[in-house]
């Protein structure tokens, strides 16, 4: 009998251990579980920022090709203008220049809160509006019947700093968007 009584007594001290420990181990469950969901969900928060720069660098990189696309066709037009005289063609190039103008808008408001890119956009657009001086001058002589002081000024546009500056400007904001994305890429890998 004193077997039992004893057998009972650690029993009952082991139910009562186990309901002290009990709290214990479940608050340290339960803390553990939240300190993973914390965790899980810093690292999909970083993940998806970094996805998001990507796409941003993507867009940036887009952006700057596609400006210097329209301001290589609209100097095509404006070369078939001075040959031609043709008033529509003449046209076309102003649109198409306007339209690289919008491109340019959206590359600067794509790269608004880069400080890195800030700087060099302004100076494109800069040498987007020098340029553009020049070209229109052609144009004007063009549709003044003053075809070969065009034809000899766009000779000269060819040579131009302007046109120059801005194809380095461009490598420039593409190469800063390409390093950025190589760094993001890193991020994203890891996050």
């Amino acid at each position: 009998m004193a077997d039992t009584d004893l057998s009972d007594d650690l029993h009952d001290r082991g139910r009562a251990l186990i309901r002290r420990a009990l709290p214990l181990l479940l608050a340290l469950l339960i803390g553990s579980l939240g300190a993973l969901i914390y965790s899980a969900s810093n690292a999909s928060r970083d993940h998806a920022q970094a996805l998001a720069e990507q796409q941003s660098s993507f867009e940036v990189i887009a952006l700057a090709r596609g400006f210097e696309a329209r301001v290589a066709r609209s100097e095509v037009t404006l070369a078939r203008y001075v040959i031609s005289l043709d008033p529509d063609t003449g046209r076309l190039f102003q649109d198409q220049w306007r339209g690289a103008a919008s491109q340019l808008k959206a590359l600067s408001y794509a790269t608004r809160d880069s400080g890195w890119q800030k700087g060099n956009v302004a100076a494109l657009r800069y040498a987007f509006i020098a340029r553009g001086k020049t070209l229109n001058e052609i144009g004007l002589r063009t549709t003044y019947d003053q075809k070969m002081a065009a034809l000899a000024r766009f000779h000269q546009a060819g040579k131009s700093q302007d046109l120059r500056r801005i194809t380095a400007l461009l490598d420039l904001v593409i190469q800063a968007e390409n390093n950025r994305l190589r760094e993001r890429s890193l991020a994203v890998t890891l996050a």
